[in-house]
């Protein structure tokens, strides 16, 4: 029965992340691929790692680093070591929030390869410091990255979509700075003080 619904969306602290590093050239230093999350199934890991098989025949000096703990982590570091990659895919663990903006700094691309997803705050933070994003068309996902101009999407559980989203991203200079670009322009609606206000415009409006 409610006829009205105003949707005020997660806010990030986009201070912590601005500038942390942006696009830069990655000429004769690994490429990076960063991702941020619980290591659980229904993040859907194995989905990258099974990429990353590919991607690093494709870019020998590729590095895959997975921030995030969980119940999958032992089963992707076996997945890892069978498919010959465990020597170039980091496991960092938890890490602490506040630390977070130097890792993101680190990425060449950051990919979120979630099977299911509430609100994707790692996205935010992402593209607020300036990563060209890879992300599945999961829950609230395609509502914060927009096909082919703040980030590229892919279908749920599809290894081989985000083998070819890296690959075209490292492929192409300018698509990467250009989603880069406009994600970090995209994540300014998600700052903090954007949603107090709007949760303060509303009670102000029932008064």
């Amino acid at each position: 029965g409610v006829r009205k619904i105003i949707v005020i969306p997660n806010g990030v602290d986009l201070e912590k992340f601005t500038d942390a590093g942006g696009p830069t050239s990655r000429i004769g230093s690994p490429f990076v691929i960063l991702s941020v999350g619980r290591l659980e199934k229904v993040k859907g890991h194995k989905y990258l790692v099974e990429a990353f098989a590919g991607i690093k025949k494709e870019i020998p000096n590729a590095r895959l680093i997975l921030v995030g703990d969980g119940s999958e982590r032992d089963n992707l570091e076996k997945q890892a070591d069978e498919l010959g990659i465990g020597g170039a895919t980091e496991f960092a663990g938890e890490i602490l929030h506040d630390e977070l903006p130097r890792w993101y700094h680190r990425a060449d691309v950051f990919v979120m390869p979630s099977l299911s997803e509430g609100f994707g705050i790692t996205a935010i933070e992402a593209m607020a410091a300036g990563v060209a994003i890879v992300a599945t068309r999961a829950g609230s996902l395609p509502e914060i990255v927009r096909d082919g101009e703040t980030g590229i999407l892919v279908e749920r559980g599809n290894a081989e979509q985000i083998y070819s989203a890296v690959l075209r991203i490292y492929r192409d200079e300018t698509l990467r700075l250009r989603l880069a670009e406009n994600g970090e322009r995209e994540a300014q609606k998600f700052d903090w003080r954007n949603s107090a206000t709007e949760v303060y415009k509303i009670y102000l409006s029932l008064v």
